[in-house]
């Protein structure tokens, strides 16, 4: 009478199992796995979210958890309803904001109230910690970092998911790429302003050339507005214009 455990499954495609104690005449969940295309595996303590898929749509995902989009509030991590506190996320192709990283595999452990995830994938790699206090803060140290052209097929679904408020950003990255330009070591430091702007600092710095400034961005899905103010320092026009993709623009 204590404890009781239940089991939930969706065909072999998604399994459930969730023990819960009685505390006090309220049954909390104790401990438990929901697994998507894996076996089920119950931890020790928490409830861990497994997933192995060949794809892996967070968009679709994510705008079901969108009050305004007609979904329900998604559940607090770490809340008495559903206390996830683990997530093991592999997949060969995952979308989010219109973009798609592939193989990609996510492992991250809930500690107090941040998320401290381990990334591996062909476009990122190195550590990720996510505080999710107000508009959250995302702090990550990585060996390599590729960002893709955005598919135009898909720019509407960026546009349309473009948050009110951007979180706080503190990443440094040793290896970044750029629509298919080495760009060298970044660092990037922004947070929110109360007038609705993004404010950031930034460097990009490798053998060539050292960028370094300040950039102001209000996110609107129907008038966005950047400001820039910069510094470009080369100590070789001709090889940077190589890197960026304009080989043979300059000579000597």
């Amino acid at each position: 009478g204590d404890r009781d455990i239940t089991h939930v499954s969706l065909g072999e495609a998604a399994k459930a199992s969730l023990l819960r104690r009685n505390d006090a005449g309220n049954m909390v969940v104790e401990r438990g796995v929901i697994a998507v295309g894996t076996p089920p595996r119950l931890p020790e303590r928490g409830v861990a979210l497994a997933v192995k898929l060949r794809q892996f749509n967070a968009d679709h995902w994510r705008r079901l958890f969108e009050p305004d989009a007609g979904g329900a509030a998604a559940p607090t991590a770490g809340s008495a309803a559903l206390p996830i506190s683990q997530i093991d996320l592999r997949t060969d192709e995952l979308t989010l904001y219109g973009r798609t990283i592939a193989a990609l595999h996510l492992n991250a452990q809930l500690a107090g109230r941040q998320w401290k995830a381990e990334v591996k994938s062909r476009d990122a790699a190195g550590q990720l910690t996510w505080d999710g206090q107000g508009a959250g803060r995302l702090t990550g140290r990585l060996t390599h970092l590729t960002i893709p052209e955005a598919p135009t097929a898909k720019a509407d679904v960026a546009a349309s998911a473009t948050a009110d408020e951007m979180p706080s950003i503190d990443l440094a990255v040793e290896h970044f790429s750029l629509h298919g330009n080495e760009l060298g070591r970044l660092n990037l430091k922004a947070d929110n302003a109360r007038d609705g702007y993004w404010n950031a600092q930034l460097e990009v710095r490798n053998d060539d050339a050292t960028l370094s400034g300040e950039g102001r961005w209000r996110p609107s899905s129907t008038a966005p507005e950047t400001q820039l103010d910069f510094k470009l320092a080369s100590r070789n026009i001709e090889r940077l214009l190589d890197r960026l993709g304009y080989a043979d623009a300059v000579r000597r």
